[in-house]
């Protein structure tokens, strides 16, 4: 077999475009039929205004390296545009291992000047004394500026292990889970709801909508109802009441639209969605696994 390593995203996230810090990470993969030493990734960031390249500066601020032994610490060297990470102690990379270098880059300048960003990357390391490369890939994203922590935007994440979808308005929980928590992918901003107030409660035109988790079945649980709220905390201790997750307008506005609920009895879990063609798709599709339950409040388009 030739000695090759496979380079792939894990998470190159958008969403901290407009919120530095940026998040990378990048997946090595040893597929050489031997071990690796001396691995370390490459890579370039470039950003554009529709198609114009943009001067932007930027630091890597942060970075490590985790694999089967752990999470190690790593150093960043520059080169021209062109960042290298690598361990800071020698590490053996086995066949069919993964290593995973999560980055945290620092943007310096005015973000509102691109809407689009472009990573080049590839691994490199040593098996059986030669140098080995992986081949350069690219990831390109459009960028939102709704995606800026916004108050009131709502993200979605997919874990793909436990079919779970995971809703938030806490941007910091969404930086930490991109940053932290590969098992999570980013599927982005989704809808708009009422902000929490000064409190940490809703004011007294909107309603809370509350949040539990199950952490047997790794599912989250939304409810608008108070009494479902009390009897799931005095009955049911599997589920774990993590309080208000946002708010929702007790009189929806004309343009509000429904978020549709289904529910799966095999999974432990429920399934959330606004969109008409993936609510349609999951009923045609998916109905033996999701019972549909239909509407359970109403939110506000991006």
């Amino acid at each position: 077999q030739a000695s090759s390593l496979i380079a792939s995203k894990v998470l190159s996230s958008d969403i901290a475009a407009y919120g530095s810090p940026y998040l990378l990470s990048i997946s090595c993969l040893n597929d050489s039929g031997q071990s690796i030493t001396n691995i370390s990734a490459d890579f370039t960031l470039s950003f554009y205004n529709n198609s114009t390249l943009i001067e932007h500066s930027f630091v890597v601020s942060a970075s490590s390296m985790s694999y089967s032994g752990g999470i190690v610490t790593t150093k960043s060297e520059k080169t021209g545009s062109r960042f290298v990470i690598s361990p800071l102690s020698s590490i053996s990379l086995s066949d069919t291992q993964n290593a995973v270098f999560a980055v945290e880059i620092d943007l310096l300048d005015d973000q509102s000047a691109y809407n689009k960003v472009s990573v080049d990357f590839h691994c490199t390391g040593t098996s059986g004394g030669a140098t080995i490369t992986s081949d350069v890939a690219n990831e390109t994203q459009l960028i939102a500026q709704q995606e800026a922590g916004d108050p009131g935007t709502i993200y979605r994440f997919y874990n793909p292990t436990t079919s779970s979808h995971f809703y938030t308005m806490d941007y910091n929980e969404v930086l930490y889970l991109v940053a932290n928590n590969y098992n999570w992918d980013y599927e982005g901003a989704v809808f708009k709801a009422e902000p929490l107030n000064s409190s940490n409660s809703c004011d007294s035109t909107n309603k809370p909508i509350y949040r539990f988790y199950n952490s047997s079945t790794t599912k989250h649980f939304y409810t608008p109802s108070a009494e479902e709220k009390d009897y799931l905390i005095a009955t049911n201790p599997n589920w774990s009441y993590e309080g208000i997750a946002y708010c929702v307008k007790n009189e929806p506005a004309a343009s509000d639209i429904p978020l549709y609920q289904f529910y799966s009895e095999s999974l432990g879990g429920h399934f959330y969605t606004i969109d008409d063609a993936e609510r349609d798709w999951v009923k045609s599709t998916l109905s033996q696994r999701y019972r549909y339950e239909g509407p359970v409040f109403f939110v506000s388009p991006l």
